[in-house]
């Protein structure tokens, strides 16, 4: 009589020499694990934690409303990648000499490809027009700022 032998999918050799599998995925084959919960967690404290000064303007997070979207790290084959897209709006604060103007910062398409879209309104009419070019030059660094966490970001979930 023939005797057959099993293997465990765990003991086959990779046959076209790629990486060795993640620990969490033996076999290396496609597997995917949802990280929505820790993205979305994980970029909110990002951002409250963001203080931005510039053109003595002190430009602050106070509220992230809006949030949604999804994450998922993926292992294919001894690849690790992170596949996300998120939007909010970020309630700011900007602090000028003897003024505090309030806005809305939009933050969309944050994907890890490019920079997110962004585009922001004031909530507070600014007191005077050198008012306004100071509060609308320091939002350009602000988004900046905002643009380096999202990259910062794209570096931590990949360690997830």
């Amino acid at each position: 009589s023939a005797t057959s032998v099993v293997q465990a999918p765990a003991a086959l050799a990779s046959s076209d020499g790629s990486a060795a599998p993640s620990a969490w995925n033996t076999a290396g084959t496609f597997e995917s694990k949802n990280k929505t919960e820790w993205a979305n967690s994980r970029i909110s404290q990002m951002f409250k934690e963001i203080k931005f000064s510039s053109f003595g303007v002190d430009i602050s997070v106070e509220t992230i409303k809006d949030l949604e979207g999804d994450a998922e790290i993926i292992m294919n084959r001894g690849k690790k990648k992170a596949i996300y897209e998120i939007s909010c709006t970020l309630e700011f604060e900007a602090d000028l000499e003897n003024e505090t103007l309030k806005g809305e910062l939009q933050v969309t398409d944050i994907c890890g490809d490019d920079d997110p879209e962004c585009s922001y309104t004031f909530n507070t009419k600014p007191s005077s027009t050198g008012a306004k070019t100071k509060a609308n030059d320091a939002m350009k660094g602000f988004i900046g700022t905002i643009n380096k966490t999202c990259s910062d970001f794209k570096v931590a979930i990949l360690e997830q």
